[in-house]
């Protein structure tokens, strides 16, 4: 979920959604059509990232963890980058976005489909299609906890769906407005843009899975990789293949050496 969303423009964003809910929601039930989701894939989560395997996906730990994701075109292909020093569930929070970009673009011709920092209609969908794709009812799930504060609701809520924060609360504020509630409505107001509070602790604590709020830090090639190995097995007689795979394979464990935690 973006930072450029904060509480002061909720009520804005909240607006969009309304907006383009019907037009999402149908894109949605489209993309499940399509790949029969119901029928093969339990986990929505890992059905986004499934699909965009089959695009050559690209994982990578990024040092920038405001840089979610991006679907670069090289030539006639897409292939679609997820940053993997982000927690697991911002992780399949942007596969979803990835996801709307790759089979909804509205700028065929750009480069490069990056979540950005600006509040543009387009961004709203993508972020949206991935909240309605990985978000029940909230808010029912929210009212039932009974005996918790605030922020252990909040936290239960991220670990049944597996989403970020912002996500939840986002979804929770736009049922809120649409029920009146407005004692919760004051409440994510309130909570939004709380920074300092330690989802692994606060997991633990719950007993709720902290693996989904800490990085994976997967190093994939997806299709580069794929490709490699390919002309390194059907033709053979190229040394420059073997030399490719063996640079990769090189680069592949110097990454995940950067990444692993003494």
């Amino acid at each position: 979920m973006a930072d450029y969303i904060t509480a002061d423009n909720l009520d804005k964003i909240v607006k969009q959604n309304i907006e383009i809910k019907r037009e999402i929601d149908s894109k949605l039930l489209f993309l499940m059509e399509r790949y029969n989701v119901r029928a093969g894939i339990k986990s929505e989560e890992k059905f986004a990232i499934s699909i965009l395997k089959q695009y050559g996906l690209i994982q990578l730990p990024i040092e920038n963890l405001h840089w979610g994701g991006a679907i670069y075109n090289t030539g006639n292909k897409k292939i679609p980058v997820i940053n993997t020093a982000l927690p697991r569930m911002n992780q399949f929070f942007v596969a979803w976005h990835e996801l709307y970009h790759l089979m909804f673009g509205e700028y065929e011709q750009e480069n490069v489909y990056q979540i950005s920092a600006d509040l543009n209609r387009t961004e709203r969908k993508a972020d949206y299609f991935a909240a309605r794709a990985l978000v029940g009812n909230v808010y029912n799930t929210y009212i039932e906890l009974k005996q918790m504060d605030f922020i252990d609701k909040i936290a239960v809520c991220m670990d049944l769906y597996q989403v970020p924060y912002k996500a939840i609360l986002i979804e929770l504020y736009e049922e809120a407005v649409l029920s009146d509630n407005y004692r919760l409505m004051e409440q994510i107001v309130t909570y939004f843009d709380r920074r300092d509070e330690d989802w692994i602790v606060r997991f633990r604590q719950l007993g709720l899975d902290e693996q989904l709020v800490t990085p994976s830090y997967v190093v994939n090639f997806g299709y580069l990789e794929d490709k490699i190995n390919e002309k390194r097995l059907t033709e053979t007689e190229i040394s420059a293949h073997e030399l490719n795979w063996r640079y990769l394979g090189e680069l592949k464990e110097r990454i995940k050496n950067m990444c692993t935690k003494e």
